[in-house]
């Protein structure tokens, strides 16, 4: 799918922004298949999803500045950023360290935003970015760019429970402010 990945992309963002997205679950079909395309993508698409990152990051922003006034528009606005994590985690998992690291900070205000929100339906969603995200930006890396081995599986283990307690430490301080 590599020629059409680019074309593939853009429909379905299309499909994403048509005024009857919300009918027959057309945006969570078109999503969904945007995030199965990012995680089957061959490794000569990747400047693609490089640039896909950014656009992505800007969409989950303006998901903060939609209406929610009543339970349906809640639920919608909770559902494009459930669907919107789902795909930046795709992203993550495809991308590499160096491509990520500067965006990183960004999206962790963006999820952090997601979790203030009281009764909100897309915290797992958030809690699996941030897993994705420790994924990479956790690995130990060479001077050389290669990736290091570590010893041991619960070395792994360790380091993503390390992060999360240091996020959760973070997000307790920050949800006080």
């Amino acid at each position: 799918l590599s020629p059409y990945m680019q074309n593939l992309m853009q429909t379905l963002l299309n499909v994403c922004d048509r005024p009857d997205a919300d009918e027959s679950n057309l945006r969570v079909a078109a999503m969904e298949a945007v995030s199965v395309l990012i995680s089957n993508s061959a490794a000569d698409v990747q400047s693609l999803l490089e640039q896909l990152l950014p656009a992505f990051i800007q969409r989950f922003e303006t998901t903060f500045a939609m209406q929610d006034f009543d339970a349906s528009e809640q639920l919608k606005k909770e559902q494009t950023q459930g669907l919107l994590c789902a795909v930046i985690q795709a992203l993550y998992r495809k991308l590499d360290r160096n491509t990520v690291l500067p965006m990183t900070d960004k999206i962790m205000e963006l999820l952090l935003r997601v979790l203030q929100a009281k009764n909100s339906n897309c915290h797992e969603e958030v809690f699996s970015d941030i897993s994705a995200i420790s994924d990479v930006v956790g690995r130990w890396v060479t001077g050389d760019g290669t990736n290091m081995s570590v010893s041991s599986a619960e070395d792994i283990f360790a380091q993503k429970i390390s992060l999360y307690c240091r996020f959760w430490c973070f997000y307790d301080s920050f949800s006080r402010c």
